[in-house]
C-alpha cells in the first residue's frame, strides 16, 4: 500500500499527521501541519531579526518547501519492528502494527528472565496459580494435561515471538466450553481488537479475503463440515501455511500481501475439515463435554457471571507469568497427535491412503487396537468369518479380537522380516475397511494403490506369497527382498566417495612432505638455522609479519 505525498496519513490518522524531515538535525518526526508551521516560525525568527511580520509573509512559501520534501511513505504491518516510523532499504515505512501495553510488558518480562536464565520450563505450574484461567484451559482441552500443555506452549510462542506456527488448533465441541472466552478475554488482551478478527462460514465461502489484511490472529468460528468442499479446504491450507496470499478486496485491484496471522478453528461439527495421514497443519482437541458454567459451579462453586468477572481479574497477571515460560518452538510448530485427530483422518481420508501410511510407519497400535474399534466392530460376524475362511487360517476362535490379533501378528512379522505384506492379508484388512464390497476379487483394485507389487514370490511361513512391498520408516529391518542392483549401486557410490576422500588426504600429505623438503634445503644451504626457523614460525603464528620478515 503506497500513500501519495499529497495525502500522507490522511486516511490513516484522525489528526492529519504529516512527516517532517528536519534538514538541520537529519531526523524524522511525525507532527501535524500546525506543528510544522509553528516549528518553521520559530526557526525563521532569528534569521530575520525577530521581525514577526516579515516571517509571517514568507512562512507559507517556506512551509510549501518543507511539505514538498516529504517523501512517499510505504505502509506495512510489521510486528517485528517496534518503531512507528522507520527507514528500510532507503525508503520510509509507517508501521500499522502497534503493541498493546500488555504485550509490550510481556516482551520485557520474557527478555529479562531469558537474560538472567530464569525462564520457567513447566507451563502447567504457571497456569495452576490462576484457578479461573486454569479451568478455562481445562474446559478447552477436556481436562487433558498433555493437551493443555500443548495449547499453552502454542499460545506462549505466538504471543512472544509473533511468528507463524504454520499450523492451527481445531477446538471441537459444544458451545459454551470457553472458546469465545479464550478469544475475548485472553487473545484480545495481547493484541488490539483491530489486529484480530473472527470469520464465519460466510467469509470462508466468499471470493474476497480483505479481512486477513493487517491481522495478527484469526478465529474461524463454527466451521461446518467442509470435507466435500475442496475449494474451502485449499483456501484454509493456503491461509495457514503460505507466506503470501493474493489479497482480493471489493472494487480494489488484487495484490500480494504478506500474511502475519495465526489461526484457530472452532467447530461443533464431527469433521470440520478433511485431514490426511501426512497432514502437518491441523491439531484437533475435543473440548469438555459439559459447558463451563456447569464446571465452574462444580469446581469453583461460582455461577458463570462471577466466573467471568474473576477470570478477567486474573488474565493480565497470568499473561505476565506466561511471559516467563521457556516455550518450545519445535513443539509449537508441530501438530499434536491425538485420538480426535485420528478420528477425523479415519472419517475423511481415502482408506487405502490410511492403510498405506500405517503399514509404512508400522503403526502397531493402529493395526492391533484402532483397526478393531474403527472397522471390525462396525460389521457383523458372518462377514468376518467369511473372509477368515477364505484366508484358510484353519479353526477360527469365536473371539473376533483374538483372531484379529493372531492375523496381525503375521502381518507385522512379514513387514519386519521380509519387507512386504502378502496379498491375502491385505485382502483381509481391506475387506473390513471396504466392507460394502461383496466379492473379494473387487478388492484387487484397492491393493494396487497400496504400493509396488513384489516382482517374484516370497517365502513366508513355509508358503510362497505375492504381495505389496513395504519399507517402514525408521525401522532397522532384516530385509531379504532388496534388489541386488540397488545394493551394488549404493556400494559403488560409497566407494567413490571414500576414494575421493583418500585422494584429498594424499594431496595434503604430499604438500606436507614438500614443505618438509623445502625446510631441510634452507637449513642445509645455511640460509636459515633451526632456531631461526622456529622463531620465524612463532612470529608468523602471532601475525607479527614485519618481525618475521626482519628475521629473513
Amino acid at each position: 500500500m503506497i500513500i501519495n505525498k499529497k495525502k500522507i496519513f490522511k486516511s490513516l490518522t484522525h489528526n492529519n499527521k504529516y512527516i517532517l524531515i528536519d534538514e538541520y538535525k537529519n531526523k524524522i518526526n511525525i507532527i501535524d501541519k500546525e506543528e510544522i508551521k509553528k516549528h518553521l516560525f520559530y526557526e525563521l525568527l532569528p534569521k530575520y531579526n525577530y521581525d514577526e511580520l516579515q516571517v509571517a509573509s514568507i512562512l507559507n512559501d517556506e512551509y510549501k518547501k518543507i511539505i514538498y520534501k516529504i517523501e512517499t511513505v510505504y505502509v506495512e504491518y510489521n510486528p517485528f519492528e517496534q518503531a512507528e516510523l522507520y527507514e528500510k532499504h532507503g525508503f520510509y515505512y509507517y508501521n500499522m502494527f502497534k503493541n498493546t501495553p500488555v504485550r509490550k510488558k510481556m516482551l520485557g518480562i520474557h527478555e529479562e528472565h531469558k537474560k538472567k536464565g530464569k525462564l520457567v520450563d513447566d507451563v502447567l505450574s504457571i497456569v495452576e496459580k490462576f484457578p479461573h484461567v486454569n479451568l478455562l484451559f481445562d474446559s478447552l482441552t477436556n481436562f487433558n494435561k498433555d493437551y493443555k500443555q500443548y495449547v499453552l506452549n502454542w499460545l506462549a510462542y505466538v504471543f512472544i515471538t509473533h511468528k507463524r506456527t504454520m499450523n492451527t488448533i481445531i477446538f471441537k465441541g459444544i458451545e459454551g466450553t470457553g472458546k469465545g472466552l479464550l478469544f475475548d478475554k485472553i487473545i484480545k488482551k495481547v493484541f488490539y481488537e483491530n489486529q484480530t478478527t473472527v470469520i464465519s462460514n460466510t467469509e470462508l465461502n466468499s471470493e474476497f479475503n480483505e479481512f486477513l489484511e493487517n491481522k495478527s490472529f484469526v478465529i474461524a468460528n463454527e466451521v461446518q463440515d467442509y470435507t466435500n468442499r475442496q475449494s474451502v479446504y485449499e483456501k484454509l491450507k493456503q491461509w495457514i501455511t503460505d507466506e503470501q496470499i493474493n489479497l482480493n478486496a471489493k472494487h480494489i485491484r488484487n495484490r500480494n500481501e504478506n500474511l502475519k496471522a495465526n489461526f484457530l478453528i472452532y467447530s461443533n461439527n464431527e469433521n470440520p475439515v478433511p485431514i490426511s495421514t501426512t497432514d502437518r497443519r491441523y491439531s484437533v482437541i475435543n473440548t469438555a463435554e459439559e459447558k463451563i458454567e456447569i464446571n465452574s459451579k462444580k469446581i469453583l462453586n461460582e455461577d458463570i457471571f462471577d466466573f467471568i468477572k474473576n477470570l478477567e481479574n486474573e488474565v493480565e497477571s497470568f499473561l505476565y507469568e506466561l511471559a516467563k515460560y521457556n516455550f518450545d518452538e519445535k513443539q509449537a510448530t508441530k501438530v499434536l497427535e491425538s485420538k480426535e485427530r485420528d478420528r477425523i483422518i479415519f472419517n475423511t481420508e481415502e482408506k487405502t491412503k490410511i492403510l498405506k501410511h500405517k503399514l509404512k510407519t508400522l503403526d502397531k497400535k493402529f493395526l492391533y487396537e484402532d483397526f478393531i474399534v474403527e472397522y471390525l466392530f462396525d460389521v457383523d460376524n458372518e462377514k468376518y468369518f467369511e473372509i477368515t475362511k477364505e484366508l484358510k487360517l484353519g479353526n477360527i476362535d469365536d473371539n473376533i479380537e483374538e483372531t484379529h490379533k493372531f492375523i496381525v501378528d503375521d502381518i507385522v512379522e512379514a513387514i519386519e522380516t521380509k519387507n512386504f505384506v502378502p496379498t491375502n492379508y491385505l485382502k483381509y484388512l481391506l475387506y473390513f475397511m471396504y466392507y460394502e464390497q461383496k466379492e473379494l476379487k473387487e478388492l484387487n483394485k484397492y491393493i494396487s494403490k497400496l504400493g509396488e507389487k513384489t516382482k517374484k514370490t516370497i517365502w513366508f511361513r513355509n508358503t510362497a506369497h505375492r504381495g505389496i512391498i513395504v519399507k517402514p520408516i525408521n525401522k532397522n529391518i532384516n530385509n531379504n527382498n532388496i534388489d541386488k542392483d540397488e545394493i551394488i549401486e549404493n556400494l559403488q557410490k560409497e566407494n567413490k566417495e571414500l576414494k575421493q576422500k583418500l585422494n584429498e588426504l594424499e594431496d595434503k600429505l604430499l604438500k606436507n612432505e614438500e614443505l618438509e623438503n623445502f625446510k631441510n634445503f634452507l637449513i642445509e644451504k645455511g640460509i636459515l638455522t633451526e632456531e631461526k626457523l622456529k622463531k620465524l614460525y612463532d612470529e608468523f603464528l602471532d601475525k607479527n609479519l614485519e618481525k618475521a620478515i626482519s628475521l629473513l
